[in-house]
């Protein structure tokens, strides 16, 4: 982690913001359901979603779900899916299976304004998949072609 000034001011302006911060720097084995009810975990939107459906799997007798990212990009939200994947397992003993789909060209050529061309351009977020694929453990990477 890099400190910075703008996060020094922002620490002392928001003290409950870094300690949360803080605590997101723990590793996820200790205390993953205290750090989901305060919104400690890096990716908390796949965290939440991953704790809710794996809870109401386990209430139903589900013994295995999926879980899907389209878009993977360089793999950063594909790799947390699957660390959060694991702790959410230990707690539920719902299996999670974990799908990651993308073009692997990045973003294709921006067809009007509201695909907002001033910002997104065509390549961005483009997969290297070779590479990604030797950082996966408990996911499975697809590529798709349909541009």
């Amino acid at each position: 982690m890099k400190i910075t000034w703008l996060s020094v001011i922002k620490a002392i302006c928001n003290p409950q913001l870094a300690l949360v911060y803080m605590l997101a720097q723990i590793p996820m084995d200790i205390g993953f359901r205290l750090r989901l009810e305060i919104n400690a975990i890096d990716r908390m939107p796949y965290a939440y979603c991953l704790w809710l459906a794996a809870r109401e799997a386990h209430s139903l007798g589900i013994q295995r779900i999926s879980a899907i990212e389209f878009g993977v990009g360089g793999g950063n939200g594909l790799l947390a899916l699957g660390k959060i994947a694991e702790q959410v397992t230990k707690l539920t003993h719902v299996e999670i299976d974990i799908f990651g789909f993308d073009l692997g060209k990045g973003l294709p050529k921006p067809k009007d304004y509201r695909d907002l061309p001033f910002i997104w351009k065509t390549g961005f977020f483009k997969m290297d998949t070779q590479s990604l694929q030797k950082k996966l453990n408990k996911s499975q990477l697809s590529k798709v072609s349909c541009w």
